[in-house]
């Protein structure tokens, strides 16, 4: 069981580690690590798109934006890949849009800037989440062994206090025994040596 446990808490630690790991190069805040570089290129993205008024571009690019602050929390396999489908849409849109062949290259340039940033951001949610998901079922096997130790702990401990109480009668029973002996034989002594001194 302590192999067990020990096992155990080893693989919780190194889970740990990653996550700490993979939460630092994700970023804390809005101010580093991959979410600020989603929020930058976005933030570009959306300026370049919103400088064309196209409706149609302006709310596509708006809808990935909220996209990715719900990434900033957490990802699953479909947002991730909804996510891609919907740059997808939009790659699609400006192709078949009336802008400018330079408005457009621009608009590409800074979709495929985005793309990149969100792509990465989504794939490291998923690696974290994937870390959070193993460290959980380390947790329970962990817990398990705990209960187990605590358990075995516990009726050992009880165990040795019947073994020491036993142990304490036993002794208080020939202490008892040997004062009575003792006793016993003293008294015979006195007696055999009271009636030395009277003869």
């Amino acid at each position: 069981m302590l192999t067990s446990l020990t096992e155990g808490i080893t693989q919780h630690a190194t889970h740990f580690q990653n996550l700490v790991r993979l939460q630092s190069f994700i970023g804390i805040n809005e101010d580093t690590g991959l979410i600020s570089n989603a929020g930058m290129s976005g933030r570009n993205l959306q300026k370049i798109v919103l400088a064309t008024s196209n409706t149609k571009l302006i709310n596509q690019v708006t809808a990935l934006r909220k996209s990715e602050a719900n990434l900033r929390q957490s990802a699953t396999f479909e947002n991730a890949k909804d996510i891609m489908g919907a740059i997808e849409y939009v790659r699609q849109s400006i192709m078949a849009s009336t802008l400018s062949t330079a408005v457009k290259a621009s608009i590409i340039k800074g979709v495929e800037s985005y793309a990149t940033d969100l792509e990465r951001l989504s794939q490291t949610r998923l690696v974290q989440e994937n870390e959070i998901a193993r460290m959980e079922e380390v947790n329970a096997y962990v817990s398990t062994n705990l209960e187990a130790l605590t358990t075995f702990s516990v009726n050992l401990s009880n165990g040795a206090n019947r073994a020491s109480e036993k142990t304490q009668m036993e002794m208080r029973q020939i202490l008892a025994g040997g004062g009575t002996i003792i006793i016993i034989l003293f008294t015979l002594l006195g007696i055999i040596l009271m009636r030395s001194i009277v003869k």
